[in-house]
């Protein structure tokens, strides 16, 4: 059942992290309204179109170190059947990294991916990493990394990948035709986001969208996860239920989303929230995001003409060798 909380919980945050603009009239009903949205979105997912936007990461001071990350990114989804779905990604990652020891680190990279359902290509554009106190840990790093630059990688997937085993709230493709139209009753009845603000009819793009503020429905989400459990076979022990409630003392997630009127699609979504340990729920730093979802065919995902495949090099140093 941990899978089920642990999904359930990255569905409202990415809901809530998944985004213009004048003021019309305000959208009737607006709960309603987002339950059916939300949904809709654990019922079709993404079969298609393009996510972009960005991710900032900052880790609070720990035993484990500190930091703060940046993430730049353009995701793109095609195909409406899992075993056909592919996808493409291209990031830009900067950010920092203070270590318990006192070591800092600065870098930042840029890659590309192409995920097709049989496998896997990498592109690293470029990579660049610094830290005074373990520049021969660095230089090694970046020897190891010049080797794959600027040319495409391809890594066979262990198992046919489906898109939408990573997705939020996949109860699974093996479910029966009355446990997925039980669950949709579920999240129709459940308020997983709590309106605070309606803030009516506005434009993303040439969609008109409703617009408003929202919360974590903290209080709905241990009984959203038992009912869950039951209907998909699954169990909700209390020790699970013991760690969703510590994990949600300290998550306090808000954020804004922007929906179709028309459609119920999601089309902005900017989310600001904790992040907490997996076992004792404690904060350990914060993430903001600010996300544009465009639904519209994406142009075809190819093939690299030429890739070659991953494999780790033989370095002295670094494999054990001499």
């Amino acid at each position: 059942m941990r899978k089920i909380i642990f999904l359930s919980l990255g569905a409202i945050l990415i809901s809530v992290t998944l985004t213009g603009c004048v003021q019309k009239q305000s959208a009737p009903d607006g709960q309603a309204f987002l339950r059916e949205a939300l949904a809709q979105l654990q019922e079709k997912r993404l079969e298609k179109g393009t996510v972009d936007g960005t991710v900032n990461v900052v880790l609070d001071p720990s035993s484990k170190g500190s930091g703060q990350f940046d993430v730049k990114l353009t995701t793109t989804f095609n195909g409406a059947k899992p075993e056909e779905r592919t996808s493409s990604m291209e990031a830009e990652l900067s950010g920092n990294l203070t270590l318990p020891q006192g070591s800092t680190g600065k870098g930042n990279l840029k890659l590309k991916a192409r995920v097709f359902p049989e496998e896997t290509y990498f592109y690293l554009e470029n990579i660049n990493l610094e830290s005074p106190q373990r520049a021969q840990e660095v230089s090694q790093i970046l020897m190891l990394t010049s080797l794959y630059k600027a040319k495409w990688l391809r890594l066979p997937n262990q198992t046919p990948l489906k898109l939408e085993d990573k997705l939020p709230l996949n109860t699974g493709t093996q479910l029966t035709v009355e446990q997925q139209t039980a669950f949709k009753e579920l999240m129709l009845k459940t308020d997983l986001l709590k309106i605070t603000e309606n803030l009516g009819e506005e434009k993303i793009g040439s969609y008109a969208t409703y617009h408003y503020k929202v919360v974590l429905a903290k209080e709905n989400i241990p009984v959203f996860a038992e009912q869950a459990a039951l209907i998909t076979e699954q169990t909700f022990t209390e020790e699970d239920k013991t760690r969703l409630q510590k994990q949600l003392t300290n998550l306090n997630p808000l954020g804004e989303v922007w929906i179709g009127i028309a459609d119920k699609l999601f089309y902005k979504v900017i989310a600001d929230s904790e992040i907490v340990s997996s076992e004792e729920g404690d904060k350990i730093g914060q993430i903001k995001a600010n996300l544009n979802l465009d639904h519209n065919q994406p142009p075809e995902i190819q093939k690299p003409e030429k890739a070659e495949d991953f494999g780790l090099p033989f370095l002295p140093g670094m494999t054990g060798g001499e």
